[in-house]
């Protein structure tokens, strides 16, 4: 899990600082039809499967749970990350990288963290709202 903190915290420590930038970078560049060819989005991507080879590491060491696709674990991560940096790029304010790392931090290992007991889960399995049983629907309930 200390490897995750370090790139959570890093992710956060180089978000750009200033409100136009973010807004740029958050919005504008991802919606150039060229991005996704781009050098950039090359660098976004091996960031993306860094995090992926830390969350399978966390799997296998039996620190992180193994009933949740890693891949999904990381679209969470992600996700996470840029939606709470999310009010300070609308509304053009900073963000406090300690405080954001903590919180994130707590809600993300309290719900990837292994208690022990959970085994893999069957490819296209799914939970319902108790989360203790499968349910045929093709997303996480």
């Amino acid at each position: 899990m200390n490897k995750l903190r370090k790139l959570i915290r890093g992710h956060l420590d180089v978000y750009p600082p200033t409100g136009s930038l973010r807004r740029s970078f958050s919005w504008e560049v991802r919606n150039y039809p060229d991005y996704y060819r781009s050098e950039t989005y090359d660098l976004v991507r091996r960031y993306s499967n860094n995090l992926l080879e830390i969350i399978e590491e966390g799997v296998k060491s039996g620190e992180i749970r193994r009933d949740l696709p890693p891949k999904f674990m990381r679209q969470v991560i992600l996700g996470s990350i840029e939606h709470v940096c999310l009010t300070g790029i609308i509304f053009q304010r900073g963000i406090t990288p300690d405080e954001l790392t903590e919180d994130l931090c707590r809600f993300i290992f309290q719900g990837i963290r292994s208690t022990g007991g959970s085994a893999p889960r069957t490819t296209g399995e799914t939970f319902c709202e108790s989360g203790s049983t499968p349910c045929e629907r093709s997303i996480v309930c």
